[in-house]
């Protein structure tokens, strides 16, 4: 990560207020995937799930 938990957090709650519970999604550096077997992608209709 380019940037750690606490610094997302602080940077994201300058802009809006955050409350228990609230997801701050994240999305990886371009490129990072070139090397994964098999590709694994979302596609249309896929719904992704938080645990």
């Amino acid at each position: 990560m380019i940037f750690n938990v606490a610094e997302l957090v602080a940077y994201c709650s300058t802009f809006f207020t955050l409350a228990l519970g609230d997801l701050i999604l994240t999305g990886a550096p371009a490129g990072c995937d070139v090397s994964q077997t098999p590709k694994v992608a979302l596609h249309p209709g896929d719904v992704p799930k938080s645990r």
